[in-house]
């Protein structure tokens, strides 16, 4: 349990802590079975991670504790990318789904290590929040997938304990990170107004972070500066 003094040992910390789930992730995601190996690709961000650290980073920063809620997180982005984005043939479809599922169920059995009974069911109505979006025919993307990183924040207040008020700075923050995050299934073609459109939603993140501590608005910052889409 580590109570967070803003430094930069702490932000190595929390580097660290990244580099974990990244790998507890792939382990996860890809192992157990020959149809989950064959799916096996790098995996280069964990924006929902990131987001989780530096929200319960504002309250009590217990690294054992958030892991495996961050793995789990980035498990329901793994699957509802490839249950509701993924290739559309019979074939791949069917395996999509099956895998989606798979990721579903380890996601919450991870909450369930917490022994904190409002992460799984955070978690579940996450995942009902991403079905419901789907059936919504003219919900973007970006509405579609808002719920996993608002979940993120309400995660790292909760398993943080931290101030009620942290889950509203950081909404405004959580939600133009999941419309930076979705520019990549965008269909624009314009690579410029893609472009264009990234700026604006990152100035729109970072002015919401200017309400936070100079430490977690550095973080959030760092997040944003990502070369690619979070």
């Amino acid at each position: 349990m580590t109570d967070f003094n803003y430094n930069a040992a702490q932000a190595a910390a929390i580097d660290q802590d990244i580099e974990i789930v990244r790998e507890q992730l792939i382990a996860s995601a890809f192992s157990g079975h020959s149809l989950l190996a064959e799916q096996e690709r790098l995996i280069e961000t964990v924006p929902l991670a990131r987001l989780l650290f530096i929200t319960a980073s504002l309250g009590t920063y217990r690294p054992d504790q958030l892991r495996p809620v961050a793995v789990g997180l980035e498990l329901l982005r793994l699957a509802a990318e490839i249950h509701y984005w993924g290739p559309r043939t019979c074939d791949d479809r069917n395996l999509n789904l099956v895998t989606a599922d798979y990721y579903y169920a380890y996601a919450i059995k991870l909450a369930a290590t917490t022994n904190v009974e409002s992460a799984i069911s955070y978690m579940v109505q996450a995942i009902a929040d991403i079905t419901k979006g789907e059936t919504m025919p003219d919900a973007s993307k970006s509405y579609r997938g808002a719920s996993i990183f608002e979940t993120a924040v309400r995660l790292g207040v909760r398993l943080g304990e931290c101030e009620s008020a942290v889950a509203d700075t950081l909404h405004a923050a959580a939600v133009s990170c999941c419309e930076l995050y979705h520019l990549q299934y965008d269909e624009v073609s314009d690579a410029g107004a893609k472009a264009e459109q990234a700026r604006s939603l990152k100035d729109r993140a970072l002015d919401a972070a200017q309400a936070l501590p100079a430490f977690q608005a550095g973080l959030l910052g760092d997040l944003l500066a990502a070369p690619r889409y979070l």
